[in-house]
């Protein structure tokens, strides 16, 4: 199972790195999760990178939904929870095309 400071981690890396794609290495920097910018970005875009990397198919998050599928069975559950997730992740994705 994946940890919240590990989750966290994950998702900020995943902003900064489209932060950097925009604007460049030397205009964004970081420690832990704080962040530095200097310049303007696409918000859309850093929304799409978070959502890449917090909605998905993690251990921790597979469970949760499969509990609230399946309540006592919720272990025969896990696949129509990650089906379930993935199809969300999609459908946010979906509306945010076309990416400016």
């Amino acid at each position: 199972m994946i940890a919240m400071d590990d989750f966290r981690q994950k998702v900020t890396d995943a902003a900064l790195e489209e932060l950097r794609r925009q604007l460049g290495d030397e205009s964004v920097s970081s420690h832990g999760t704080s962040v530095e910018i200097d310049g303007s970005f696409r918000m859309v875009r850093v929304i799409d990178a978070i959502i890449r990397a917090a909605v998905n198919d993690h251990a921790a998050i597979v469970e949760e939904v499969a509990r609230t599928l399946g309540g006592k069975n919720w272990e025969d559950r896990t696949d129509d929870a990650a089906d379930a997730i993935s199809a969300v992740r999609g459908r946010i994705l979906a509306m945010l095309d076309p990416l400016p």
